[in-house]
């Protein structure tokens, strides 16, 4: 249509270590230990891990049966 602004994707939303735990239920340790495993863990530096939301919630469901 003319004159409508281009779509811009909306940013992902990234969790905080503690906030990932909490919706998989699982200690911040462990989140740790197995980021490298987990598909949605994003790292923003040497000691910066987070966790896409839209990512982790795709990976939950198929997860759970």
């Amino acid at each position: 249509t003319a004159g409508a602004a281009p779509t811009v994707p909306a940013p992902a939303r990234l969790l905080t270590p503690e906030e990932a735990a909490g919706r998989l239920s699982v200690t911040v340790r462990w989140l740790y230990r197995h980021a490298g495993q987990l598909p949605f863990t994003r790292k923003l530096s040497r000691k910066v891990l987070r966790f896409e939301a839209a990512g982790l919630e795709r990976w939950l469901k198929e997860q759970r049966p």
